[in-house]
């Protein structure tokens, strides 16, 4: 199972199109094939996200019910060392999840959080390297090892 970080704007997407690659990432969350990693930063932003911007397109049980799936799915990690990498401030959090937990990857529309990666689409923090991909990018860099 392959630990990854996913950004809000990831969940946020899934839900908008059932045609897109990040509906598709969230599927191998319910085929167990992946399992995120979350602080409780960033399990409490997919809460308020869902329930704050998403209540045009869902009834607020369906949410509730999408954000049970995601937090049974999820793992918790408490950062210990707190990043000031991006100039959004507010996606620090990420990157903090993605160090503390050692995933491999954090996957992301997030322009801000994109522009980090490197032509390789790689980005480190101290001594751990990892992609920062979008979600398409992602499916197609894992499809080969069957995740």
């Amino acid at each position: 199972m392959e630990k990854v970080v996913i950004d809000t704007s990831v969940i946020a997407a899934a839900l908008l199109s059932k045609k897109g690659s990040s509906y598709k990432l969230i599927s191998h969350l319910a085929d167990g094939r992946l399992e995120i990693i979350v602080s409780s930063e960033i399990i409490d932003e997919y809460f308020r996200v869902l329930l704050t911007r998403m209540t045009n397109f869902y009834s607020i049980e369906a949410l509730s019910e999408f954000y049970a799936f995601l937090e049974s799915r999820s793992r918790i990690t408490e950062p210990e060392e707190q990043f000031d990498l991006c100039r959004d401030k507010g996606d620090n959090k990420f990157l903090n999840a993605v160090y503390a937990s050692k995933a491999k990857f954090l996957i992301s529309l997030d322009k801000d959080l994109l522009d980090l990666r490197d032509e390789s689409k790689d980005f480190r923090i101290k001594e751990h390297r990892f992609k920062i991909l979008r979600p398409e990018e992602f499916l197609e860099m894992t499809a080969e090892d069957q995740i």
